[in-house]
């Protein structure tokens, strides 16, 4: 989910449900690695966005290079990548 704000960078949230696990290391990891995927491509993504990323559970199957993969896909998607 995104929406665009008055400011003149963007903000994230990352949402890992405990429906995706029990276990607080292995929710922590997604939103890591989640966060590392922004970082990298912070420059690539527009400015003047919120977003919401909410984590579904077919991310526990994923590498690391797939969940950059869909990640890209869905600002591609969203218009909101330069």
């Amino acid at each position: 989910k995104f929406s665009k704000n008055e400011l003149s960078k963007s903000r994230f949230c990352v949402v890992v449900s405990k429906k995706i696990s029990k276990k607080s290391v292995v929710r922590n990891k997604i939103k890591r690695r989640v966060y590392e995927i922004i970082r990298l491509n912070f420059n690539k993504i527009k400015s003047g966005y919120d977003f919401m990323i909410l984590i579904k559970l077919s991310i526990l199957q994923l590498e690391y290079s797939d969940i950059q993969k869909d990640l890209l896909y869905v600002f591609k998607k969203a218009n909101t990548l330069l």
